[in-house]
């Protein structure tokens, strides 16, 4: 990676404010697992620069963005204030909005029976009035969710995204690409043991089957391992982890590889047919992915899947979740995890 500037978190904050006066764009991200927070602002005299910060939306149709850079600045994890506890704890009942939902997967088995696809992922946004700001959710962010990819992202044609992501679409090291397949949902503790039923392993076995393919036609040397279970906070999920040595370039992986049935379906041409038709709203960068892309072998990239994430706006936030539909679905459970993934969000939220 470039180089990396070591401040104090109220250097940092100082440059993000100035980026927000200036409307510049920026991003704050947080690795998994890592004890440091990075900060990369735009650079206009970075143009050429092999490693950039790409923001990418859902549809490969739709503009993305990226920052190039010359220098990112790191500030310690424990360095970020914590600010103080004043969060939600539950969603409101919302009748309208689960009723919409449920008819919603109940169409999508009745295509499934017809052998439209095997497998959809169908989404929602829920809105929540009130004004937030956004530095104080990102450092309850990247405290709440160590395990998870945090980042705060603003940009004038985007406004500002938040997110905690447990699902790593890409990496790559030395020409070695690591890709996970995660699919599958459960409310779990840390340490609990996990029971899978057969509709989430099905559904998990569909992604996996997706990269396995796309993974062949790329690399050499594919090695897997799981299906095992991962903890994201409150929730688990089903994940196998691929690796291969790299034939082909990272974009042209990208190309083929985005977007995969954990956040689409399978096949993806006609589920995603059916999402512009039946969702009702438009995902933008919802489900798109995000992260460090480098084209220098000697940098690694590395990619995230945009889940279990909000926009903030003047007047509230707007939390997007969904969940992988198939033949064995229940549609009440798959209600009640768009509920469980609300909380991710909803609970670093201040309450007036």
């Amino acid at each position: 990676m470039p180089y990396q500037e070591n401040k104090s978190s109220s250097d940092l904050f100082k440059k993000v404010n100035a980026c927000l006066e200036g409307n510049t764009p920026f991003v704050l991200y947080k690795l998994p697992g890592a004890q440091e927070v990075i900060g990369i602002m735009r650079d206009p005299e970075a143009g050429g620069q092999h490693t950039r910060f790409i923001f990418h939306p859902f549809e490969n149709e739709e503009k993305g963005y990226e920052l190039a850079f010359n220098a990112a600045i790191s500030t310690s994890l424990k360095e970020i204030p914590v600010p103080e506890s004043n969060v939600a704890s539950s969603l409101p009942p919302d009748t309208d909005a689960k009723k919409k939902y449920l008819k919603l997967v109940q169409e999508a088995q009745a295509a499934i029976a017809k052998d439209e696809f095997q497998k959809v992922v169908l989404s929602r946004a829920v809105k929540l009035p009130g004004k937030q700001d956004p530095q104080r959710l990102f450092c309850r962010l990247a405290h709440t969710y160590s395990n998870a990819f945090c980042y705060w992202w603003y940009h004038p044609s985007t406004g500002h995204w938040l997110g905690a992501s447990p699902e790593l679409l890409l990496a790559t090291q030395d020409n070695e690409v690591t890709i996970m397949s995660l699919a599958g949902t459960r409310t779990s503790k840390t340490g609990e043991t996990v029971s899978w039923d057969d509709k989430e392993i099905e559904e998990q076995a569909l992604v996996s089957t997706y990269i396995r393919d796309i993974v062949s036609h790329h690399g050499t040397a594919v090695s897997e391992e799981g299906p095992h279970t991962i903890q994201a906070g409150s929730l688990a999920h089903l994940g196998t982890q691929f690796k291969a040595s790299l034939l082909s370039d990272t974009a042209s992986l990208l190309k083929d590889l985005h977007p995969t049935p954990a956040v689409c379906g399978v096949p993806a041409d006609s589920a995603r047919q059916f999402i512009r038709q039946h969702e009702g709203y438009e995902r933008k960068y919802y489900t798109g992915y995000l992260g460090l892309l480098s084209s220098d072998p000697d940098i690694p990239s590395a990619l995230y899947v945009n889940l279990r994430c909000m926009k903030c706006e003047e007047n509230g936030v707007t939390v997007y979740v969904g969940c992988g539909i198939t033949a064995a679905s229940d549609p009440e459970m798959e209600w009640q995890e768009t509920i469980d993934k609300c909380q991710t969000m909803f609970k670093i939220l201040d309450i007036s």
